[in-house]
Formats: structure tokens, C-alpha cells, sequence
């Protein structure tokens, strides 16, 4: 008999016991979440629906975008929805053409438009530029309370916003950086009309509590995610946007440096110490994510051409002694150790946890 053929009969044994020691109502009760893998996760409601505006987001959103617009969106809406009392759910009121419809330009035929009007929009005070894109995507999370699954208890939403905008004057080509202060005026606004158009949906009443983030994303060759920058929590018609000062940066950079010193001194010296361990090329770069000037999170990548299993290994556990000592009281700590976009080896140590975590992929 085959190993999988075997692997298969152990597994159905196993569920078979599982659901032996369960009565029809546990089983019952259990099929309607996916439990959370790890700290600070929703469970999810099932059956796992998936959102009408995917294929939307999809083509909008870059790919930095996919991931760290609705991992922050979880990230900012734990202080509204416990991970402990609530359900999350992919966004279900937003369709694809409600999106197509709110990314437009407002106007008489759509009042619900959040980007400006057709006209001279004026950037800074000195300068200004001609209808601007300025919002290009919405993503949308809804949230269940644990004990009563089929009732929509809150709504978490990002508005996604161009951090630059392209113009061309007297035939030359230029980009512009919108300044946050700016966006963020635009963002509140924006997010304003949101909150009274979501209201009129289907299944959301007048006191449905609504979180609204915005997101300003990097430009086209940024090698760093977009951050959040302001903030709105609505109950009723009761809420106010308030600003976020969130910045990403690469280890090592000076912007790294300024930040956390300490931080920097650290990680360089790490850097200099797998260096002399291998003769090939070792290469560790970092992805640091700061709110108000503390390190939030830290992810450090590692690129080796080791020769055989023990060099990988040896140099796996001499990163992890080394990280071990980084303090993460603060922050939460990832690595990634891989040969030829393979990964042999993660490493995670979250926020508060006094020992790291080693995992074998190879």
C-alpha cells in the first residue's frame, strides 16, 4: 500500500474519532467558522463567500496593495471588533459595479463619486493639476458577532488613493507627490460620502457601526508598501476622521537609521556576522513597518547560496541566536531564509513572545 493511500486512511480514521467525540451540535457549531491560526486573527465565517468586487480588486490593486490593505484593515479595526468576539467575513455589500461606480468622478449623473470633479485641482498652493485619479479602489471587511453569525454587526473599509499623480506640461512628462496633508483632506471627505452611501445598502441600518481607513499607496516603482494615513470610526452618523503616522522603510537605509538607531546598529551587525560565515554571497535586507516612530513589525529576508544542507541549517540557527536577542516588546519579528526564490527556513517571534520560533520548509 502506498504511503498515500495510508496517509489518507490515517487521516479519515482520524476525523472519524474526532467526530465521534462530538454530538451533531458541536459538529454543527464548529462548521460555521474557521478558527484563527494565530494571535490577532479572525475566525472566519463560513461558508467562506467570496466578494462580487474580487475580480475588481484583482486588476486595481498592486501587489503590494493585496496584501497590506486588508492585513492593516484587520491590523487598525481590532480596537472596534475583538478578535475574541467577532467573525470576519470577505466584504459582501460592495459589488463590482458599486466599486467601478464610487472610484468615479463626482458629478450630477454620480453624486456618490468620490474622485474630485473634472477641473484645475489644486495640489499645493503653488501647484495645481488637471482632474487627477486620485482614488482607485475600495476594499471592504464585514464582521459577525460570534453568537449571532447571520446579523452584520460592523463594517471595516479602506479608500485606496494615488500618492502621485503624472502631468505633462509643454510636452515634458512629470510626477508629482501629492503631500499627505492633502490626501488626507481628500481621503476624509471621500470617506464621508462613503459612510452615507453604505447606508442606503441592503442590510445595513442606520446604526451599523462603520470603519473607514485610508490608504495612500507607493508609486509605481516603490519598493515599499503604501501606508495608512488617517482614520474614522462611525456609529449612526456620529464619527470623525483622525490622522495615522505610519511609515515603511528598508534595513539598512539612512531613513532606518533615524528612525531606530539602536535598531539599525543591530541589524547591520547581524548583516556583518552572516557575511563572515559563508564565503559565497549572503544578502539581508529588511522591511520595517513604524507608527508614530516605533517599530511595529520587522521582516527580514535572507538570500544564500549555501552548497549543501548543514551550510543552510548552520546559517539558519546562527540567525535565529542572533535575532533572538532583538527586542520585540514592541514589534513583531519574521525571517525568511531562501536559496533560488526557495524558502528553506522561517523564523517568527511575535510581539511580546520571549522565544522564537524555527521552522524547517525544506
Amino acid at each position: 500500500m502506498s504511503r498515500i493511500i495510508k496517509g489518507l486512511l490515517c487521516l479519515v480514521l482520524v476525523v472519524s474519532g474526532l467526530c465521534g467525540c462530538q454530538d451533531s451540535s458541536e459538529q454543527q457549531e464548529d462548521s460555521l467558522i474557521i478558527a484563527s491560526a494565530t494571535k490577532g486573527q479572525y475566525a472566519k465565517k463560513m461558508p467562506y463567500e467570496l466578494s462580487g468586487a474580487r475580480y475588481w480588486h484583482g486588476t486595481a490593486m498592486s501587489r503590494f496593495d493585496a496584501i497590506e490593505v486588508e492585513k492593516g484593515l484587520e491590523r487598525l479595526v481590532q480596537e472596534y471588533f475583538s478578535t475574541k468576539e467577532y467573525l470576519e467575513s470577505a466584504g459582501l455589500l460592495l459589488d463590482a459595479s458599486d466599486v467601478q461606480m464610487l472610484q468615479r468622478r463626482e458629478s450630477e449623473d454620480y453624486p456618490y463619486g468620490l474622485n474630485p470633479s473634472l477641473g484645475t485641482f489644486a495640489i499645493t498652493d503653488a501647484i495645481s493639476v488637471e482632474s487627477p485619479y486620485l482614488i482607485y479602489d475600495i476594499a471592504e471587511l464585514n464582521f459577525y458577532r460570534a453568537e449571532e453569525k447571520e446579523e452584520l454587526a460592523g463594517i471595516a473599509l479602506a479608500i485606496l488613493m494615488n500618492s502621485t499623480v503624472t502631468t505633462t506640461q509643454d510636452g515634458v512628462e512629470t510626477t508629482i507627490t501629492i503631500p499627505t496633508e492633502r490626501l488626507y483632506t481628500v481621503g476624509s471627505n471621500a470617506g464621508r460620502k462613503l459612510e452615507r452611501y453604505m447606508r442606503q445598502l441592503t442590510g445595513v441600518d442606520a446604526d451599523c457601526p462603520i470603519y473607514i481607513a485610508l490608504y495612500a499607496s507607493g508609486s509605481a516603482n516603490s519598493s515599499v508598501p503604501g501606508v495608512f494615513i488617517g482614520e474614522a470610526y462611525f456609529t449612526g452618523r456620529s464619527g470623525q476622521f483622525t490622522t495615522i503616522n505610519e511609515e515603511w522603510t528598508l534595513f539598512p537605509s539612512d531613513l532606518a537609521q533615524s528612525l531606530d538607531a539602536t535598531l539599525y546598529s543591530q541589524f547591520v551587525s547581524i548583516k556583518d556576522s552572516i557575511h563572515d560565515f559563508l564565503p559565497e554571497s549572503v544578502d539581508m535586507t529588511g522591511l520595517g513597518r513604524f507608527e508614530d516612530e516605533q517599530i511595529r513589525s520587522l521582516k527580514i529576508t535572507v538570500n544564500v547560496q549555501a552548497k549543501t544542507y548543514s551550510e543552510i541549517s548552520a546559517l539558519a540557527q546562527l540567525l535565529a541566536s542572533l535575532c533572538d536577542s532583538l527586542d520585540t516588546s514592541q514589534m513583531d519579528l519574521s525571517i525568511e531564509v531562501k536559496m533560488f526564490d526557495q524558502t528553506y527556513f522561517t523564523m517568527v517571534k511575535n510581539q511580546g513572545e520571549s522565544t522564537m520560533s524555527i521552522h524547517d520548509m525544506s
